[in-house]
């Protein structure tokens, strides 16, 4: 009897300090929210696994290599939910988003961007495992390595008001096959586009002589196809090819093979002194 009134007397008192332990319901909601920027808040919904960043401005920087349970000084508020997180939206509003602000959020399989979007920041999105993005044409600056290691993108498709490709920028895509390059791009910088294993072919929407493409920019195999003719007073509308940096237009590469250059030039010099080798006229004889 003795010890049925001790046991009794035991879950009456883990009743009450379960009871006590509950916590209410409107802290759980407030731990799902915040504050990412100086006039922009986040709320992420864990049912559709959604986050949802609204306001005006810019996205805070944070720190990259953000993990849960390490140290969470200068990362971004979500970072407790990445394993979670699977879809990003934007809200309108938004112009900036910061660096590293969905830096190797490893769940997260789409992105949409507002058409307030301005800036992308540094390793904004590296690292994580959209399959596509589609950059608006307000977007006028993205910074180095804002798309690096996103392993799994299969289609970008950028604005038509980008002037510049930054260093890194889709470095290590391995899934990207082929991408259009808009008009209003004047530089593609080193390494945007090394390592795309699987990048095969490169449209570029202006002439070879409007674009100043580093050297390493593409994988050495990658062909780029130049859409506008070089030439201004050409009125061709077939596209130029180059590869490797040799132009593999059919009225070059048809013809001859760089090997041949030296002896097509002896051949062109032989011919040339034929067609201007004066002719002696032998003067009549009485």
């Amino acid at each position: 009897m003795k010890h049925k009134k001790t046991f009794l007397a035991l879950l009456v008192l883990l009743t009450i300090l379960l009871q006590n332990c509950k916590t209410p319901k409107t802290s759980i909601v407030d731990s799902y929210s915040g504050e990412c920027g100086p006039n922009a808040t986040w709320m992420f919904n864990p049912k559709t696994r959604t986050l949802i960043i609204s306001g005006f401005g810019q996205i805070n920087n944070y720190r990259w290599g953000c993990r849960w349970g390490k140290d969470m000084n200068g990362c971004h508020p979500w970072t407790p939910y990445i394993s979670l997180l699977y879809h990003v939206r934007i809200s309108n509003g938004i112009t900036s988003i910061g660096n590293n602000a969905f830096e190797s959020n490893y769940r997260i399989e789409d992105i949409i961007l507002p058409t307030s979007l301005s800036k992308i920041g540094e390793h904004a999105f590296s690292g994580t495992p959209i399959s596509s993005i589609t950059i608006p044409n307000s977007v006028t600056k993205i910074e180095d390595f804002a798309f690096t290691r996103c392993s799994n993108l299969t289609t970008v498709v950028l604005s038509n008001n980008l002037t510049e490709i930054s260093f890194a920028c889709f470095l290590l895509c391995d899934k990207l096959e082929s991408i259009t390059i808009p008009n209003s791009v004047k530089k593609i910088n080193s390494s945007a586009f090394e390592s795309c294993s699987n990048l095969k072919d490169v449209y570029i929407d202006s002439s070879e002589s409007e674009i100043q493409i580093a050297h390493n920019a593409f994988p050495k195999d990658t062909r780029i196809h130049y859409m506008k003719s070089s030439s201004p007073s050409s009125t061709s509308s077939a596209p130029q090819t180059t590869k490797n940096g040799t132009d593999l237009t059919p009225e070059k590469t048809d013809r001859h093979t760089m090997r041949d250059k030296p002896l097509l030039q002896k051949d062109n010099k032989k011919s040339s002194e034929q067609r201007h080798t004066p002719v002696t006229k032998t003067p009549l004889t009485k």
